[in-house]
């Protein structure tokens, strides 16, 4: 038979005339009941079942990212989650990053971090939790001492005669102890 075919509520579903259901993503398990009606000569029959929507949960979390970031520079990171369905999401982990001494990251996902005399390595914790699962990702990331100028000196002559003219310059001691 061909029956006439609904879903209650439709908030999540969907039934075509073909009798397929179809379900948006879920935050927590729903039921939702589908109806078949059918009608021969003059007598109508009815016929309902209660359908359990499943959320999805998370069963492992990645985070992409840059492995390294030049002290004093900013670099963004997201996390995806693998689903029980087989699917992934890119998501909105609560983010850490440990130690927290040259280097922050916010809600979103921006490390931001400041100028170090040597290389640093920190860890980034991304935690999704979601259908009372929570996954965790962890990423080591290098913070890049940069070479920056820690002095500057003027070289030329400390006089000169009034009406004429000489050239000055200037040199740059850098961290790394080279000067230009």
């Amino acid at each position: 038979v061909t029956p006439n075919w609904s879903v209650s509520p439709t908030t999540n579903a969907a039934i075509s005339t073909g009798g397929v259901l179809t379900t948006t993503a879920v935050p927590s398990n729903q039921t939702v009941t589908i109806t078949a009606s059918y009608t021969a000569s003059g007598v109508t029959v009815t016929a309902t079942k209660n359908v359990t929507l499943t959320a999805a949960t998370p069963t492992a979390l990645a985070i992409s990212g840059s492995s390294s970031v030049n002290g004093g520079a900013s670099a963004t990171y997201t996390a995806t989650a693998s689903l029980s369905t087989g699917n992934t999401a890119t998501v909105a982990p609560t983010w850490s990053v440990s130690p927290n001494t040259n280097a922050s990251i916010s809600a979103s996902g921006v490390l931001t971090t400041t100028a170090v005399t040597t290389n640093q390595t920190v860890a980034i914790t991304a935690s999704y939790t979601s259908n009372k699962m929570t996954v965790t990702a962890t990423q080591n990331v290098t913070i890049i001492a940069v070479p920056v100028p820690t002095a500057l000196a003027i070289t030329g002559s400390s006089s000169i005669n009034g009406g004429s003219s000489t050239t000055y310059g200037a040199t740059a001691t850098i961290s790394d102890g080279t000067v230009t």
